[in-house]
């Protein structure tokens, strides 16, 4: 596996106490830099640099329900405090993930100058466990972007992202 690939294994999970979902994604070509169990609950993040203009982030979450208020809670409990806040919930949506459309929703965090455009997904784990996976796409929009006329998903770093995303023990 060449350094682009980055593979996310099921052990290496559990090891960092994850649920057991593996994933496997490309980031040739964008210049992305790579921190893997980065944060309780994190799986990988990928960053731009200084601040992270650009952002993808896989995320751990646990719950029975796999729906869109289940993403929206999962995504105000990680940016509620910090940087990223205020957060402000945007359109439902779907992202193609691993050949399968999954629930997405677009959001956008910070204020003013740090302002972030984002999409999250929920990719349920394969094996029908109570958990799964909070797929986070990003962009630094700033303050003078109307955040609402920006779809993060079409970002050609993220496409590609989105494109290589596949889950390692099924669909």
């Amino acid at each position: 596996m060449d350094s682009d690939s980055i593979r996310s294994t099921l052990t290496e999970a559990l090891v960092n106490g994850l649920p057991p979902v593996g994933f496997s994604l490309n980031r040739s070509g964008t210049g992305l830099i790579l921190s893997r169990f980065p944060s309780p609950n994190c799986y990988l993040s990928l960053e731009r640099l200084p601040r992270g203009p650009l952002s993808f982030m896989v995320r751990s979450y646990r719950s029975m329900n796999h729906d869109y208020e289940s993403l929206e809670t999962h995504i105000e409990r990680c940016f509620k405090n910090g940087r990223h806040a205020p957060v402000e919930l945007g359109n439902r949506s779907t992202i193609e993930l691993s050949g399968i459309e999954r629930l997405a929703i677009s959001f956008v965090t910070g204020g003013n100058v740090s302002r972030k455009k984002w999409s999250a997904a929920l990719v349920p784990s394969p094996d029908g466990g109570p958990y799964g996976l909070l797929v986070m796409f990003g962009v630094y929009v700033g303050a003078r972007t109307n955040p609402r006329n920006f779809d993060v998903k079409q970002h050609p770093i993220h496409k590609n992202l989105i494109q290589s995303f596949r889950l390692e023990n099924g669909r």
